[in-house]
């Protein structure tokens, strides 16, 4: 049972709503770790933080944007997952209020847009996307074929794009209710 006088409510919120944003599928239950900042009590409270970003706003190692669009289930963290199953409707109350607040700012189309054409183009500028095409030629697909692709074909810009736009709109109705 997870004890929500041992997390920072606030943070867990912000990292659902962070992972549904931009289908953080790969950082729910490795890819991020966990700060304990002490209290005055001389007790522990926890923040999750991400840092592996790849299998992201869609990408999951293949094309699966379509499905990840629209999808909240598999893209809840154990935590989150535990407060959202509680009898207890705090956790998506605060979830609501908080994607109003940061959906305007934050998680606005036009601010997520810019960050991601300032990321992809430092990428691509620096020289780290065509390393990584030389390192990875080839990946193997995920799709119970084991079939190779050429990363190259992976990678598609307005795709990336479209999916802000339409998982945005998703959300947008999906917290509203």
């Amino acid at each position: 049972l997870i004890m929500k006088d041992k997390v920072y409510l606030e943070n867990v919120v912000d990292y659902y709503l962070y992972c549904m944003m931009i289908a953080a599928g790969d950082n729910l239950f490795d890819n991020s770790y966990f700060v304990a900042e002490p209290l005055e009590s001389g007790e522990y409270r926890f923040k999750e933080i991400p840092w592996d970003m790849n299998a992201t706003f869609g990408n999951i190692r293949v094309n699966y944007f379509e499905e990840r669009e629209t999808e909240i289930d598999n893209l809840t963290s154990k935590i989150a997952k535990a407060l959202l199953e509680s009898d207890d409707e705090t956790f998506l109350k605060m979830a609501s209020s908080r994607w109003n607040e940061v959906n305007s700012t934050v998680f606005s189309e036009e601010n997520i847009t810019e960050l991601a054409t300032e990321y992809i183009e430092y990428t691509e500028n620096s020289g780290a996307y065509a390393r990584n095409l030389e390192r990875w030629p080839e990946y193997k697909v995920n799709n119970g074929n084991n079939e190779s692709k050429r990363m190259k074909e992976l990678w598609n810009k307005q795709q990336f794009y479209d999916f802000i736009k339409i998982r945005r709109e998703f959300l947008n109705s999906y917290y509203s209710k």
